[in-house]
């Protein structure tokens, strides 16, 4: 399976999973070299979560310097990161 098309089942899962447990889901980018993927928001909060995929046996790794982006980002924008990593 294509990478890109991995990635966004991971985001599908992830975005369902967010739906069920009552967030509210704003945006959601499937672009592969854009973080984070998903912005959603609960209870007041908002969230940036990064989804990484990968195929079984592996999971999906954040690496530090996409880990530290995203952080600043969120600190910027008073938001909580969430990183999902997806077995597929």
């Amino acid at each position: 399976m294509e990478y890109a098309h991995l990635h966004f089942l991971g985001i599908k899962v992830v975005y369902k999973h967010l739906i069920d447990n009552g967030y509210q889901v704003l945006n959601v980018r499937k672009e592969t070299d854009v973080n984070p993927q998903i912005l959603a928001t609960k209870d007041g909060k908002r969230y940036f979560v990064v989804v990484r995929t990968a195929k079984f046996p592996n999971m999906g790794v954040l690496l530090p310097h996409v880990a530290a982006n995203v952080l600043e980002h969120a600190t910027k924008n008073k938001a909580i990161c969430r990183f999902a990593s997806v077995g597929i």
